[in-house]
């Protein structure tokens, strides 16, 4: 009777283990193949016991994602690759020396979804291209591998785009996972990169969502991701971000919501430690898996703008000698007694007699009423020959010893 009982106990186990599988291979398989059966563009969640039971049993549908607006700013649309991948082109006609953003969307996404992202780009002065990955939007097919496959696209988009003006390469969550392994595998060389939250690894984040989802990640998401896996024809725990990172030297931009339940801060951090370029991180504190535009805009706004005049503008683009000068005008327009400038010294290679922007001097400043005269300092030679002399003697004559402190910052407490 015991050994009747034991062996009916290993059936029941074999009988679930194998069930278990087969529950698990149908998620897996419509975790990566979108559906044409549905014209929503969301997953619909079914209220009815019925419905619920087969989704849990064979999976949900994930309908194929779709493009729904299209830009405000020209365009053209191209499809690249075979006929497989259709972009959307805009060339910008006032700026043609800022260089092109290459524009990657998300997992169960389309290009649209990166419009806000592109036209704020466009603005700056950016040509601006917005592919569709496999299996989406414009592009044919209709399966996705979570930035592994993606990847072979980046470098394919990359390669076809890449002719004299400088490529920056822009991701949302896949999107920034598929860039960092199309740099890590194909080697390619964009001038920088600016990614939101790319998981630190595949199997993280078939963790996190089931968490997100409050059903438990052990044992349901190693077979997921076995299947996964299998189907696909790749080994999902070899596909991680803290890997990729480490071969990739270019100019780093890496953002996260404080508020992601896909993508953690230590997941963000060990990224961002094994990143051997220049590399920055902001995490905006009003946003999850989103656009951080649309809920961090300024913050957002500023991240972009200090990252690229820091890697981008000050190295690539001559800029006139604006900004700090800038303040006496915009005090004046403030109804406010603003002095002029008292000392100014201005390094430059530039020659004033070929009319260019940066080669004005500051008696051009003082016309203006931004600077006065009196102390002005015209410094012809190479910026970094000469800037080390001047912080050199300025510091070691000690001047500055015997003046207040100025703590400005306190300003912003009161």
């Amino acid at each position: 009777m015991k050994k009747k009982r034991y062996k009916i106990l290993l059936y029941a186990c074999l009988l679930g283990f194998i069930l278990l599988n087969i529950i698990s291979f149908n998620h897996a398989y419509k975790f990566m193949h979108y559906s044409d059966s549905t014209n929503t563009s969301q997953i619909e969640i079914p209220e009815d016991v019925l419905t619920i039971t087969k989704m849990l049993l064979l999976g949900a549908d994930i309908p194929r994602p779709k493009n729904t607006i299209i830009p405000s700013f020209p365009y053209k649309t191209k499809k690249i690759c075979n006929d497989e991948i259709e972009c959307w082109i805009s060339d910008h006609p006032e700026k043609k020396n800022a260089g092109t953003v290459l524009i990657f969307h998300g997992y169960v996404a389309s290009k649209d979804s990166m419009l806000d992202r592109a036209e704020y780009f466009y603005d700056l002065g950016y040509k601006v291209i917005l592919a569709d990955f496999k299996g989406g939007g414009g592009s044919k097919g209709n399966s996705v591998e979570l930035g592994y496959g993606e990847a072979d696209q980046v470098a394919d988009i990359f390669q076809y785009f890449n002719k004299d003006e400088p490529l920056y390469l822009y991701g949302c969550s896949m999107g920034s996972v598929a860039i960092m392994r199309a740099i890590s595998k194909h080697k390619i060389k964009p001038k920088a990169i600016l990614l939101e939250c790319p998981f630190g690894s595949l199997y993280e984040t078939v963790v996190s969502r089931f968490q997100f989802m409050n059903i438990p990640s052990f044992p349901f998401a190693r077979i997921l991701l076995f299947w996964g896996s299998l189907q696909n024809g790749f080994n999902g725990w070899d596909h991680n971000c803290y890997d990729y990172a480490k071969d990739i030297k270019v100019p780093t931009l890496l953002m996260l919501g404080d508020n992601d339940p896909f993508v953690t801060k230590k997941e963000i951090n060990e990224i961002f430690d094994n990143l051997n370029g220049k590399k920055y991180l902001k995490i905006f504190s009003n946003s999850s898996h989103e656009s951080y535009l649309k809920h961090d805009s300024l913050e957002w706004e500023n991240g972009i703008s200090e990252f690229l005049e820091e890697d981008v503008y000050i190295k690539d683009m001559p800029r006139p000698k604006n900004f700090v000068q800038a303040i006496v005008v915009a005090g004046e327009i403030l109804e406010a007694e603003v002095d002029m400038h008292k000392y100014a010294v201005q390094i430059t290679v530039a020659d004033e007699r070929d009319g260019a922007l940066s080669g004005s001097t500051l008696k051009e400043a003082s016309s203006w009423g931004k600077v006065e005269t009196t102390y002005e300092q015209m410094v012809y030679s190479e910026a970094t020959l000469a800037m080390p002399l001047i912080s050199g003697y300025s510091y070691h004559k000690g001047a500055w010893k015997n003046r207040p402190e100025r703590r400005w910052n306190d300003f912003l407490d009161k």
